[in-house]
């Protein structure tokens, strides 16, 4: 699930600085925190989707997932990934 670009504190972070000037402009374009979280909240409780599994959402409309999804070689590599990270030592 992808909620759509946030205006949070991490968009200042990640905003170059030459566009520095421009973050109030930048913010007023975003989404705002409750409209970011609007959509996970109701893909995490909408009686209708509690038998919906491995689907990707943008905001809360299913949708195709990105390309580099659909790459097996990669899709591996990201499964291997994710065992280390939760395989204890």
């Amino acid at each position: 699930m992808h909620p759509g670009i946030v205006s949070t504190g991490i968009v200042d972070d990640i905003t170059p600085v030459v566009l520095a000037p421009f973050r109030s402009l930048i913010h007023r374009r975003l989404l705002t925190p409750e409209q970011g979280a609007s959509a996970a909240l109701r893909l995490a409780t909408d009686p209708s989707l509690t038998v919906v599994t491995g689907r990707y959402y943008v905001r809360d409309q299913e949708a195709r997932s990105p390309e580099v999804s659909y790459d097996p070689a990669t899709r591996a590599a990201a499964w291997r990934l994710s065992l280390d990270w939760v395989t204890p030592e």
